[in-house]
């Protein structure tokens, strides 16, 4: 489950059309550690395509700015946005093109093992469930 952990630590969406983003659940602002937000409203069921205006495509920074905390809010308007409505896709944020690779894989897996963020197996423990 190691390789699930790391996979799960380097994943961010990158904006697209916003739709496929919940704003407050999936891994989307480029801050390593969770790309999560700290929105001061966390139960809203919202979108990132409703933090974007659908017709100039551009971030509604009033709405942002009420619902984000400075720093994230200026994150957030920093982004780009796709201006012909691409779907939002899962990018590796530790690479430049967004790919994963086994060296940046690897890289992050030294670096979470370091700080005590990747579990460890424990001794005996096998692949396969006994009954």
């Amino acid at each position: 489950m190691q390789g699930r952990q790391i996979l799960l630590a380097g994943l961010r969406w990158r904006v697209g059309n916003g739709e496929s983003i919940r704003v407050s659940e999936d891994p989307w602002i480029p801050t390593p550690h969770t790309f999560k937000t700290s929105s001061r409203h966390p139960d809203l069921p919202l979108t990132v395509a409703d933090l974007i205006d659908s017709e100039l495509k551009i971030w509604r920074c009033d709405l942002i700015s009420r619902l984000f905390y400075p720093n994230e809010a200026r994150l957030i308007t920093s982004m780009p946005i796709s201006r012909w409505g691409c779907p939002d896709r899962l990018m590796w944020h530790f690479h430049k093109q967004g790919v994963y690779t086994v060296r940046s894989g690897y890289d992050l897996a030294l670096y979470l093992k370091r700080n005590g963020e990747l579990g460890v197996k424990g001794d005996g423990e096998g692949s396969r469930q006994s009954n």
